[in-house]
């Protein structure tokens, strides 16, 4: 698998972990898009997964609603609608997930879909069914029977893992109706900061640093990893001054003595 240059508007600062997509992901995505099949996006936090799929969606020119289930408190109401009075009348308000669904060729983003109730996963099954189709209870007789429009496509995102509270398990017959991206931490975390201003030495320094952090996580030695996302920050902190120790410390979450002891003796060792 080879990197490509994303498209025009992943080459973007703002948002640094794109800036290089991997070929195969990049034209699996754009065929889900074409044939409007569903997808699931899944890998650690901070590595790009909604960001990639909102920019390659509206650099293809579609209408893109992105619902961030880890923002939502009630997922129901915000998505589905609920009873409001209207001129002094109870009237029931469609939610923005019901009017996405309603519009062709919209891309209906799922971002942190295991964040959502279990409910909002039952709903999702008869709408990638052959059925295509959901009933809302609460709307007038005539509207109860909401279909998913031609060319809609949901992309679904998720962390996995148990260090992520909140979140619930995802129905096995929601998953078999999904085609996979598998993201991982880019390969080009290197190029990624040296796009930011950062010398070469100082950028393969800080990669090395953030290899041997999610090396000790992983190997059960500290609390807490680091993002793609987390190493752009720690670029940013130096650029602009602070030293490699302080910048780590100030973007790794790590609180307790001993955690932090065990962050500074990786930053001393790699020094």
């Amino acid at each position: 698998m080879c990197a490509i240059p994303a498209p025009a508007c992943v080459n973007d600062h703002r948002d640094p972990p794109l800036q290089l997509v991997l070929e195969d992901h990049l034209r699996l995505l754009k065929r889900c898009l074409e044939r409007k099949d569903d997808l699931m996006i899944v890998g650690p936090r901070g590595c790009g997964k909604t960001t990639l799929a909102t920019r390659i969606t509206e650099e293809l020119g579609y209408p893109t609603v992105v619902f961030h289930f880890g923002a939502i408190l009630d997922v129901e109401l915000a998505l589905f609608g609920g009873m409001a009075l209207r001129n002094g009348e109870t009237l029931f308000i469609r939610g923005r997930f019901l009017d996405a669904i309603c519009t062709p060729n919209c891309v209906i983003i799922l971002d942190e879909l295991n964040r959502a109730p279990t409910s909002v996963q039952s709903c999702m099954l008869s709408l990638m069914d052959f059925q295509h189709r959901i009933v809302v209870d609460q709307e007038a007789p005539e509207r109860r029977i909401v279909e998913r429009a031609p060319g809609v496509v949901f992309i679904a995102t998720i962390n996995l893992g148990a260090e992520y509270v909140g979140t619930e398990p995802l129905d096995a017959a929601l998953l078999d109706r999904l085609k996979f991206i598998r993201l991982d931490y880019s390969k080009q975390e290197e190029q990624l900061l040296r796009s930011r201003g950062l010398p070469s030495r100082e950028a393969r320094k800080i990669v090395r640093m953030g290899h041997t952090i999610r090396k000790a996580y992983a190997d059960g030695g500290i609390a807490e990893t680091i993002s793609t996302r987390g190493l752009v920050m720690v670029g940013d902190l130096i650029a602009d001054g602070f030293s490699l120790k302080q910048a780590f410390e100030a973007v790794v979450a790590i609180f307790d003595p001993d955690g932090l002891a065990a962050l500074n003796a990786i930053l001393r060792a790699k020094s």
